[in-house]
């Protein structure tokens, strides 16, 4: 097989019966966008300030003479005519035009040695990751969540074209693109569980595939993503919603009024928090919070003990029970993890405060536990205890994400990609929210990579753009 010859500033590489390739210099193209084929796939174009490729799916077309194709955002227009071989293929950029002559030597290949040309968008898309990685965001900080916030609108248009709005819950900065109440709500977070400073010993970093550092996991290369797979949708976008959070790591607390606004007439909610080890996230346990305070009577330590009421060995007394209330069959579990008691080491404590942690896989094991919490007898008469928390996030159960995981598993079948696993997982995200709304929920849309709230957190480089690709047919689906 012999190269096609270059005319000018203009190059026509075709692969039979697979892919097209028309290239063109241009300077005022945007970057590394993910524009639709024919047939409604997805199909990377690449763009950058010197050279803009154009890849159109002919596997449909080329089967038959004569035919034409072209794809409805009028992006490139494909004939043949004839018997043989002979192919003329015009790429529209504006007012600008390239043409290949029947004169021009193909170079044939068959559907298997073709690949999309994606190098450009994943370069785009890790730089992206670098950004966003790059600006601490702790959850505990309101100002370092709004500074991201506030970047996250800028880049957000970059890539989308038109404008994102920060918006406020409860003093929180949150980002908003899109419908108010989309038919496709695209959710995630910006904080992270990483301390400002983190950079220092923990810097951004590529090693090999993977890209490291404070947040680039758990969840910011799945915001990226998101971007990513929304940039490459067209009429599809005015049915979808993107909400992005700065408080998930701490129990969304003040952004779960913004979150149950945004999903009131969602069809779907597509949650970008990492995957488990590339899987998609169809269930999740539900969490209990419990602050429990035990209150007695103080006394000297050491001389009359007697007189005082312990709430430490209230306290005590009531994790040492609770410690046997899981139910290991059911997966349910409930941990005491906090307890601070006393003033000075010979007073007899009068007030205990205990936080008891509680997950569970389905809502009836969350309230038989929250029923035992509040149905609890103290060991002494006179000693009293009040309860906090409760129940915070229902179970994500496999009902509410079987629909949507099969229809990823479709697409990805008819995308070429490969086929989506599933995984269910002990932690709890905000699409626990949108699962006990009622709204059909995927999770885990994000990264793949590991180590969330380690230091060796990590993401594949090699997964951006496919996982960008399979959220954008899953949306084209669901709102085609």
């Amino acid at each position: 097989a012999v190269a096609v010859e270059h005319r000018g500033n203009v190059r026509v590489q075709v692969h039979l019966p697979a892919i097209v390739t028309v290239a063109t210099h241009e300077s005022q193209r945007r970057p590394d966008r993910l524009i639709p084929g024919v047939g409604n796939r997805a199909i990377p174009a690449c763009m950058d300030d010197r050279l803009s490729h154009v890849r159109l799916d002919l596997r449909a077309t080329l089967r038959r003479q004569p035919h034409s194709v072209e794809d409805h955002a009028g992006i490139c227009h494909i004939s043949k005519g004839g018997g043989g071989s002979n192919l003329d293929s015009r790429a529209r950029f504006g007012s600008e035009q390239c043409f290949a002559s029947t004169e021009q030597r193909i170079h044939v290949s068959t559907v298997e040695d073709c690949s999309m040309d994606t190098e450009a968008l994943q370069t785009s898309m890790v730089e992206a990751c670098e950004s966003l990685v790059r600006m601490e965001s702790p959850s505990s900080d309101v100002h370092a969540c709004h500074r991201i916030a506030e970047s996250m609108v800028d880049m957000a248009a970059q890539w989308l074209e038109t404008p994102a709005r920060l918006i406020s819950s409860g003093g929180r900065a949150m980002v908003r693109w899109g419908p108010d109440q989309p038919r496709v709500l695209l959710l995630g977070h910006l904080d992270t569980v990483w301390q400002l400073g983190t950079l220092d010993h923990m810097p951004w970093r590529i090693e090999g595939d993977r890209m490291l550092g404070p947040g680039v996991f758990d969840m910011k290369a799945g915001i990226v993503i998101a971007l990513a797979a929304i940039q490459s949708l067209r009429e599809e976008r005015d049915d979808v919603g993107l909400l992005l959070t700065t408080d998930e790591e701490i129990g969304s607390p003040d952004s779960r009024e913004a979150i149950a606004h945004a999903c009131a007439n969602a069809e779907a909610a597509l949650v970008f928090e990492p995957s488990a080890d590339g899987a998609f996230k169809t269930r999740r346990k539900g969490t209990s919070w419990y602050r429990v305070t035990f209150r007695g009577r103080a006394a000297h330590a050491g001389l009359e003990p007697e007189a005082g009421i312990n709430a430490l060995l209230e306290a005590a007394l009531f994790a040492t029970d609770a410690a046997t209330w899981g139910n290991p069959r059911q997966g349910t579990t409930v941990t005491p993890t906090l307890l601070q008691a006393g003033t000075t080491a010979n007073t007899v404590p009068d007030e205990a405060q205990l936080t008891l942690d509680v997950r569970a896989w389905n809502r009836d094991e969350q309230e038989r536990v929250d029923e035992v919490v509040r149905a609890w007898r103290l060991w002494h008469g006179e000693a009293t205890y009040d309860v906090a928390g409760g129940i915070d996030r229902q179970a994500l159960e496999q009902e509410s994400s079987a629909a949507l995981f099969a229809l990823a598993q479709e697409c990805a079948r008819a995308e070429g990609l490969p086929e989506p696993t599933e995984a269910a997982v002990g932690g709890a995200s905000d699409g626990n929210l949108t699962a006990a709304a009622g709204v059909p929920t995927l999770d885990g849309m994000g990264a793949a990579g590991g180590g969330a709230h380690a230091t060796h957190e990590w993401a594949a480089i090699s997964e951006l753009v496919p996982r960008a690709q399979l959220t954008a047919a899953v949306i084209r689906r669901l709102v085609g």
